[in-house]
């Protein structure tokens, strides 16, 4: 199955605010494309976070490659990738069985 593609517009009320004159996309947008990703590829929906590390900044209007790898006891580990590099990683907690 390919990877989720996703992109945040520059008029995206989630960046008022964040940050005026140089926008960013907030991780909690990130966090929850990661979650449509895995909802999309596997049901369900996310338990929790239980680790993410945000490592770079994805800006409006670019283009986020969201991968994700199984791991055993419902976790699914992620890798947000945007046109410099990884923006985020980490693990989640899955509610549905994870087929690989």
């Amino acid at each position: 199955m390919a990877d989720y593609v996703f992109s945040i517009a520059a008029d995206h009320p989630c960046l008022d605010g964040h940050f005026p004159g140089a926008p960013i996309v907030p991780g909690v947008v990130l966090l929850d494309h990661v979650g449509r990703a895995a909802g999309r590829r596997y049901g369900g929906r996310m338990r929790g976070i239980l680790r993410c590390k945000f490592v770079a900044a994805l800006y409006p209007e670019q283009h986020c490659v969201v991968a994700l790898t199984t791991r055993t006891g419902g976790r699914l580990q992620f890798a947000c990738t945007g046109p410099a590099g990884c923006v985020a990683h980490g693990v989640i907690a899955w509610s549905a069985p994870i087929d690989g």
